[in-house]
C-alpha cells in the first residue's frame, strides 16, 4: 500500500510512540556495571592477554549510561 492512498494524496504521520526509555538505559548501565566488576575481578588474565582494555571499555560504558540517566531524569523535569 506505502505511504499514498488509493487516490495518491498522502496520508498523515502517525503521532510518535510516547516511550520511557529511562528503563532501558538503566538496565543498560547496570550490565556495564556488572561487565566492570567480571573484568575487574579477571583483569589479571585479561592484561596478560592483552585485553585490559575492557575493564576500561565498562567503566566508560556506566560513566556513559550515568550521564544518559542524568540528560533524561534532568529533560523530564522540564
Amino acid at each position: 500500500m506505502g505511504f499514498l492512498d488509493v487516490d495518491g494524496t498522502r496520508r498523515p504521520a502517525p503521532e510518535p510512540a510516547r516511550v520511557d526509555v529511562r528503563v532501558p538505559v538503566a538496565v543498560g548501565t547496570l550490565l556495564w556495571m556488572l561487565a566492570a566488576t567480571v573484568a575487574g575481578f579477571a583483569y589479571g588474565p585479561l592484561d596478560a592477554d592483552g585485553l585490559g582494555w575492557w575493564l576500561t571499555a565498562a567503566i566508560v560504558g556506566v560513566v556513559l549510561g550515568f550521564v544518559g540517566l542524568a540528560v533524561l531524569l534532568l529533560r523530564s523535569e522540564r
